[in-house]
């Protein structure tokens, strides 16, 4: 095993992807604890193998997300649907009833089984809503939108 220091370079293409998503940027310290084996939390501690395996890694996991991105194009109302079911508390719950966060964001996790319970037994298919087509996705949202409302206006 190589155990040269990390470069400078290495440092900075790894603080760079890091930085540029949000949810790399809220676990970087236990994206860099695995690079090394639990060894440091610290970019500036890795080793150079490591930072070269990890910056591989963090460039074939960006490359993935935005090929993704671009290839599913349901992606953006199937986004809107679950921001709707964030906005009326679809959160999915521990068994004492407290909501569930995500480690890396903080922010609650939204409750799927439910978005998929509703689209099953409400949505005017009555499939899972990964199972709607892009053909099929616009009517769904505004249906979902309609829940929305109802909630909503009830305040």
């Amino acid at each position: 095993m190589n155990t040269s220091p990390i470069t400078s370079n290495q440092i900075i293409i790894i603080q760079t992807i890091i930085n540029k998503d949000n949810n790399l940027k809220a676990a970087k310290e236990d994206i860099i604890k695995e690079a090394s084996g639990n060894r440091t939390s610290s970019v500036k501690e890795l080793l150079f193998t490591e930072a070269d395996s990890l910056i591989k890694g963090l460039k074939k996991e960006s490359s993935f997300k935005k090929e993704l991105d671009k290839s599913d194009p349901c992606h953006k109302m199937r986004g809107k649907i679950l921001s709707h079911a964030h906005t009326i508390g679809w959160h999915k719950k521990d068994a004492r009833g407290n909501v569930i966060r995500d480690k890396a964001t903080q922010k609650p996790k939204i409750d799927f089984d439910r978005v998929n319970e509703w689209c099953t037994k409400f949505g005017y298919l009555h499939k899972r809503l990964d199972k709607y087509t892009y053909a099929e996705l616009p009517t769904l949202v505004s249906q979902f939108e309609k829940v929305v409302d109802n909630y909503l206006n009830k305040f």
